[in-house]
């Protein structure tokens, strides 16, 4: 019996380690166009994540993609305004906590539309 024991103190510790690992891992997240109105020259940006990643979005890409969708409608170019906003997705059945979130950003439309 003490030999099955010690022959599984490795295997805990292996799993323990990897799941430290995985759940401290930055987790590269893409923004995608998740709503905006061309009249009035904003842009929504989104993304999700779920419990023990760590979301890590990149600015730049963010910027280009509201840019390209702001030059798409004639605008000259776009620039955020404001902090993202993280809202709570979905929620656990057993204790009510948040394991999914949302996080959107806003950006303004900038120049005359053409």
């Amino acid at each position: 019996m003490k030999d099955m024991l010690e022959m599984k103190k490795p295997t805990t510790l292996l799993l323990l380690f990897s799941f430290t690992a995985i759940a401290g891992c930055a987790t590269e997240k893409v923004w995608e166009v998740s709503g905006g109105s061309r009249a009035d020259g904003t842009v929504k940006l989104s993304y999700e994540y779920r419990l023990l990643q760590k979301p890590k979005a990149n600015t730049y890409q963010g910027d280009d993609l509201a840019t390209t969708k702001c030059q798409s409608w004639g605008y000259a170019g776009a620039r955020a305004f404001g902090k993202p906003v993280e809202q709570c997705k979905d929620r656990s059945s057993d204790d009510g906590s948040c394991i999914s979130w949302v996080v959107t950003a806003y950006y303004e439309c900038l120049g005359d539309r053409k």
